[in-house]
């Protein structure tokens, strides 16, 4: 039987295939949790806890004009049974001022990732064992439900400022 079913990495040759992909119409999912380096992520609340996330998926769709679409899977009755939950359509501007503001646009695309993971948050909070990263983030420290509006509104205005989320001081066009 033939598949046409492929995998990529988190890699510019990985990138470059699922933008190809992307642009043709193709379905790609991505696995939002996970990343190769913390260096260039940015921290949500998920659970109570802080989570790593990258900006890659609001990203990859500005470029492609592709639709973000959240789905989960979570065992479901007996063996390897599963149920899929699909979340609305998560929108990503592909506004000019927006694509020409990397501040504006670090921001969009934060809340494009909160939202993702806050529908992860409420299909999977009562049944975390079953995720992958579950030892891993319930072994962090640090709780949000304890921050005021104020202490998250001044955390968020230090996003956008923080150094590794400049532009890159150089660009490689890999569509070669």
């Amino acid at each position: 039987p033939c598949s046409n079913v492929g995998f990529v990495h988190d890699t510019p040759k990985g990138l470059a295939k699922a933008i190809r992909a992307l642009r043709s119409g193709a379905l790609v999912f991505i696995m939002p949790d996970a990343l190769r380096s913390e260096d260039h992520a940015l921290a949500i609340p998920f659970c109570g806890r802080p989570l790593s996330v990258m900006l890659g998926t609001p990203a990859l769709a500005r470029k492609t004009d592709a639709a973000v679409l959240p789905m989960i899977s979570t065992p479901h009755g007996y063996g390897l049974a599963f149920k899929t939950r699909f979340d609305c359509v998560v929108p990503v501007s592909n506004d000019a001022i927006l694509v020409a503001d990397d501040v504006q646009r670090r921001v969009a695309d934060y809340g494009v990732m909160r939202r993702i993971f806050a529908f992860y948050e409420q299909s999977i909070s009562v049944q975390m064992l079953y995720w992958q990263n579950a030892r891993r983030h319930l072994s962090i420290d640090g709780d949000y439900r304890g921050l005021s509006r104020a202490q998250v509104g001044l955390m968020a205005e230090l996003i956008p400022h923080d150094p590794d989320l400049l532009p890159p001081a150089l660009v490689v066009d890999i569509r070669g």
